[in-house]
């Protein structure tokens, strides 16, 4: 059985088990979530490191049962981003979400699909000069 909690709930229930400590013994958070940030995002029921080979197979065996076709494990990650950007989520939300080190990885990865946002941009303020000169 594959236990898949995200990180944004485990940082939360991190950070409160912290607070729950009395003042003087607890952890800065920064700490507390980066020792969380550190864990595996896909675990077995004992929270031990899920073989990638297995979760490849279960993977696959559902892409074939769904009858999608076949992408990598890794695409899932891609998709989520553009679809983030194609809501006009901002780079700050899409690199958080992400867990990037910086809005720099996440623009020189995914920069490319927001030209077209920006060519709509340029268009409309083209529009609004033509119909302010007339």
């Amino acid at each position: 059985m594959l236990f898949l909690m995200t990180f944004s709930k485990k940082r939360a229930l991190a950070l409160r088990k912290e607070m729950a400590k009395e003042p003087g013994e607890r952890r800065d958070a920064a700490a507390v979530v980066n020792e969380v940030m550190e864990d595996w995002l896909f675990t077995t029921p004992q929270g031990t490191q899920l073989d990638p080979s297995n979760l490849r197979k279960v993977f696959y065996r559902l892409l074939v049962a769904a009858k999608l076709r076949r992408v990598r494990f890794h695409d899932l990650r891609h998709t989520f981003a553009t679809l983030l950007i194609q809501q006009g989520k901002v780079s700050r939300t899409i690199r958080d979400q992400l867990g990037h080190s910086s809005i720099k990885v996440t623009v020189d990865t995914y920069g490319h699909l927001v030209l077209g946002g920006n060519r709509q941009a340029v268009d409309k303020l083209d529009e609004r000069v033509v119909v302010n000169s007339r």
